[in-house]
């Protein structure tokens, strides 16, 4: 049986996960809010489309119904 873990949006992903998790897997919902400054540091010109890399969401980005399962605690 799977363990869920439910997200919020109040802080960034990494620190919402348990200090005992050895690895997780994550399932990134297809809506993840990046901070407002975000945008402003990566746009070059105002027409460029912008998405975040997978490092950049799970390190800034809040997520938006998000699940998690563990594989593995120690």
């Amino acid at each position: 049986m799977l363990d869920y873990i439910w997200l919020d949006d109040n802080s960034t992903i990494l620190e919402q996960l348990p200090s005992n998790f050895k690895s997780a897997t994550i399932l990134l919902h297809p809506f993840v809010q990046m901070p407002s400054e975000w945008e402003k540091s990566v746009r070059k010109r105002h027409y460029q489309h912008i998405y975040p890399s997978a490092e950049e969401i799970i390190h800034d980005g809040k997520c938006v119904l998000i699940g998690i399962f563990k594989l593995g605690v120690s």
